[in-house]
């Protein structure tokens, strides 16, 4: 058993029987969802597909999990071992269902994560604006800042970067709500936005803030 297919009705349970004969036999495994989808929930050229079908048929091992009525005589031809998960159409359709619900629940969980996170940085802003401390505060981990002329202009301004960059985190967490198998590509907006904004952020307080705000000698 080197070169296996899984296939059965959606919901009988080919995604997750495939990854425990993966982790079992350690055969790489090979999604034909990820084969076929983007990460845009648009699919990709037939042709494109059948390419990347073709390159792992290359390999001496693998499993390849769905069904695919199209290429499904290829991997019939190619295989040496076919597990067909036959199971009635009540126990298919709660697979369904289960697997919904999971996903969405793991999207959510993680977007609430993300939204506190934001709601945190709001909050530190919103301090920041209204301190009537007359020591300014700093920009990134509270760092040591310089001579202020006006540190209550500085703490406001401050404040207001720090309120933008909450809402701004927040909203690019978004796509976790609709995270699934066949748009997982899209965790990659998070991950650079907070990337580009946190930047953007550093530079406008070093141009915008502390230089306007800094003691002149």
């Amino acid at each position: 058993m080197k070169k296996v297919i899984v296939i059965g009705c959606p919901g009988s349970g080919k995604s997750t029987f495939s990854k425990s004969l993966h982790r079992i036999t350690g055969i790489p495994l090979f999604h034909l969802d990820m084969l076929f989808w983007n990460a845009d929930k648009t699919t990709v050229e037939k042709s494109v597909f059948l390419d990347r079908l073709l390159k792992i048929f290359q390999n001496d091992e693998w499993i390849i999990d769905g069904n695919y009525a199209s290429t499904m005589e290829l991997r019939m031809q190619k295989c040496d071992t076919v597990i067909f998960l036959d199971y009635p159409l009540d126990v298919c359709l709660n697979g369904i269902k289960e697997r919904k619900e999971y996903i969405m629940g793991e999207g959510l969980g993680a977007f609430i994560i993300w939204t506190i996170m934001g709601v945190l940085f709001i909050i530190m802003g919103i301090y920041d604006m209204n301190s009537k401390k007359a020591k300014p505060f700093g920009f990134w981990a509270n760092a040591e800042v310089g001579p202020i002329e006006d540190v209550k202009g500085y703490n406001r301004a401050l404040g207001i970067l720090w309120c933008v960059y909450g809402v701004l985190f927040t909203l690019i967490g978004l796509p976790l709500l609709i995270l699934d198998e066949q748009n997982a590509g899209l965790i990659i907006i998070p991950v650079v936005g907070v990337m580009l904004i946190s930047i953007g952020a550093m530079a406008f307080y070093s141009i915008g803030i502390e230089s306007k705000y800094r003691k002149k000698k």
